[in-house]
């Protein structure tokens, strides 16, 4: 499986937090390209990424050799994965 499949089965199976996994974003500078992120209260978003970060490395995946950017999006934030795609 690839990282962006873990990430995915993470937010389905796994993340606790009122967080919704999205497929389908294209964040600034992305000119139309789709990547996978997930949308979070501000207040969540480092306890989901640091769970996240845990998952993928009992998975074999190294977390932080991935670029994340976020977006605000109204009273929450999307944090995404630029290079990331399904």
């Amino acid at each position: 499986m690839n990282i962006a499949r873990e990430i995915e089965a993470f937010f389905k199976d796994r993340c606790y937090h009122e967080a919704k996994f999205v497929s389908d974003y294209s964040g600034r500078f992305m000119f139309g390209r789709k990547c996978i992120g997930y949308i979070c209260k501000p207040s969540d978003k480092y306890n989901i990424m640091a769970e996240l970060s845990a998952y993928l490395s009992e998975q074999g995946f190294d977390l932080s050799i991935v670029e994340v950017s976020e977006d605000e999006m109204a009273l929450d934030r999307i944090v995404y994965f630029p290079y990331l795609s399904l």
